[in-house]
């Protein structure tokens, strides 16, 4: 599964904006590559394009993706939904954690 996040997929893009792709698959050279020549191929202009393995993305990043993310490419139409309710489930279950994190983050500050 493709998915396109960021700023191009929540219509808030500039002429200098990013393409970020979350992919699901192998996170190899050859996954990459293949990806970012499918990807640049279909764009057809100088622009950076970020693509983000989902096997090691944060969970942050997997819950905007999840949100805000646009499917580009999937094998079945549920697999985004899959996807959003197991990012849910963590994200939910990570949540006093990230509470924890942040509460002792700023009393440094």
């Amino acid at each position: 599964m493709l998915v396109l996040f960021g700023s191009q997929a929540q219509n808030i893009s500039s002429p200098a904006s990013d393409y970020d792709i979350l992919v699901f698959g192998p996170d190899t050279k050859k996954s990459y590559d293949l990806v970012y020549d499918l990807l640049s191929g279909k764009i057809q202009k100088l622009v950076d394009i970020d693509i983000v393995f989902a096997s090691v993305a944060p969970g942050e990043l997997l819950n905007h993706a999840s949100t805000y993310g646009q499917v580009l490419y999937a094998k079945s139409p549920v697999d985004f939904a899959n996807f959003r309710q197991k990012v849910m489930l963590d994200y939910s279950d990570f949540a006093p954690y990230r509470y924890l994190f942040q509460q002792a983050t700023l009393a440094r500050i």
